[in-house]
């Protein structure tokens, strides 16, 4: 008989506390309909020095405002690392035109002259 909670097998032998079990259950959803649904980018944001981090710093809270104010932004999440060097970047846009015109707009922005130069680690989906 297959388990109706197959995805989550092993996850209820006693061992895992419900905290985990409800983060899993929330990622797996998310990557379910994130395989369904328009653009998706993650990955970092990865600073050489605190002077380069203090240019994001700076920079990032407009560049927040500015996207998610963007027509077929669904979320934008920049949140720093446990590194102070290092942001972990979240988008999720409606589809490919949304997420093409979130990058020539990011392209000619202040956020982009500032943050020059640091080096971003990102895996984007959708755009098959």
């Amino acid at each position: 008989m297959i388990s109706k909670a197959a995805p989550f097998d092993g996850l209820f032998d006693g061992k895992c506390e419900w905290k985990k079990v409800f983060v899993y259950q929330y990622q797996y959803l998310r990557r379910s309909i994130d395989n369904r649904m328009g653009v998706t980018l993650t990955g970092k944001l990865i600073c050489a020095s605190s002077a380069q981090a203090a240019r994001v710093r700076a920079a990032l809270p407009e560049h927040v405002r500015l996207t998610r104010s963007e027509t077929g932004c669904l979320s934008f999440d920049v949140t720093q690392s446990d590194d102070p060097l290092v942001w972990v970047v979240t988008e999720r846009f409606t589809d490919a035109a949304a997420f093409d015109a979130h990058q020539k707009r990011a392209a000619a922005s202040s956020w982009a002259h500032e943050t020059t130069g640091i080096a971003r680690d990102y895996i984007i989906s959708g755009l098959e």
